[in-house]
């Protein structure tokens, strides 16, 4: 039987996604629900890579990049 992660990984790659994002955080596919558990207001996301200014090195949002998946 198939875990809700191991659903949602395979949801978000079959619909050409590249993660999870609320207004709180985001997560990539290969990384998802660090939170360990779904939350009931994220959303499927498109990955965003963003400068080396931030704690982070991309956001998720929910717009996909032009010029490919980035």
């Amino acid at each position: 039987m198939k875990t809700i992660k191991e659903i949602v990984e395979e949801w978000l790659i079959e619909n050409g996604y590249d993660g999870l994002f609320n207004t709180d955080c985001g997560c990539r596919i290969g990384d998802l629900m660090p939170c360990m558990e779904p939350q009931d207001d994220c959303e499927a996301g498109f990955l965003k890579p963003i400068g080396t200014d931030y704690t982070r090195d991309f956001i998720i949002t929910p717009e996909k990049q032009k010029g490919g998946k980035y």
